[in-house]
């Protein structure tokens, strides 16, 4: 089969490379569609190499839409021809999705829903389970108010539906024009122009949150005076997990999470390939 793989010397390249097979627990997927992330460039450049381990030839790529062309013993959820999505969230990058078919854990395979064609399908592994475990990590709910940090890029567009659909009010950062009618289509009730106006002070004016989602800085430290709550709640992909306590005190939800001030790695502890680097100052 075709694959795009690295190389040992660093080359990435279309290469002819053997099929893999399934093994017990396993799907083997004909690959109709994927996408291209910042951890997949962090792979390609070599900078994932303090999180992840390379085999070589390595298969590129996270993401998968296709059909179920073979199962291994055991695969009991998926059968063949069942059109699904999936995602490679494997700690060693060699079984990649860029490539004619792919082999992943039937845990890793979802059925697809039928009103969804493979290009989209194809583009919610890696980005939609990120903000889904941020979501998920700062017990997001109904009496929340939660800032989006990054709301516009791949993640964040996923967080401010799904946090809108939990019914909490989301606060988000983009810039005026296109990017600030895109967070509002897609459920952001107020917006924070991060090129003009200085992110924590808006945020604050506007009666501060009780959730951040930062998906841009890796300093924890970072729009801290946005809580409004000791027990206010951070979630990123960006660092590793660490006790905050915010300034603030009160709010008016009655129900608080116990840990209070915590700031939450959602992709360190539930998904490692999400744990990537800091991303540029202005890749919001």
């Amino acid at each position: 089969m075709r694959a795009y793989v690295l190389e040992a010397d660093d080359t990435a390249a279309l290469r002819e490379v053997e099929s893999p097979s399934a093994g017990r627990g396993e799907v083997q997927i004909r690959v109709r569609a994927s996408s291209l992330h910042p951890h997949d460039l962090h792979v390609l450049s070599g900078a994932a190499r303090a999180y992840l381990e390379y085999d070589f030839l390595a298969i590129l790529g996270s993401d998968v839409a296709g059909e179920v062309e073979a199962v291994g013993p055991g695969v009991s959820r998926v059968k063949v021809g069942d059109r699904v999505l999936g995602l490679q969230r494997s700690s060693r990058v060699h079984n990649g999705t860029f490539a004619k078919h792919v082999v992943l854990p039937e845990t890793s395979v979802a059925r697809m829903p039928d009103n969804i064609d493979d290009a989209h399908a194809g583009m919610l592994g890696l980005a939609a389970i990120a903000a889904l475990t941020a979501i998920d990590a700062a017990q997001l709910g109904a009496c929340s108010t939660v800032l989006i940090n990054g709301a516009t890029g791949g993640v964040g567009s996923y967080a401010i539906q799904l946090a809108a659909l939990r019914g909490a009010r989301v606060l988000a950062t983009a810039r005026a024009g296109a990017a600030t009618d895109l967070v509002r289509d897609l459920g952001a009730s107020t917006t924070i122009d991060w090129t003009t106006e200085d992110v924590a002070n808006a945020a604050a004016d506007g009666g501060g949150a009780d959730v951040r989602l930062d998906f841009v800085n890796i300093d924890i430290d970072a729009l801290l005076q946005v809580l409004r709550t000791v027990d206010g709640r951070i979630a990123t992909d960006l660092v590793s997990p660490r006790i905050r306590r915010s300034a603030d005190a009160g709010g008016p939800c009655p129900e608080r999470a116990p840990n209070a001030g915590q700031t939450l790695a959602a992709g360190g502890n539930s998904w490692p390939l999400l744990a990537t680097p800091a991303r540029p100052e202005n890749g919001r």
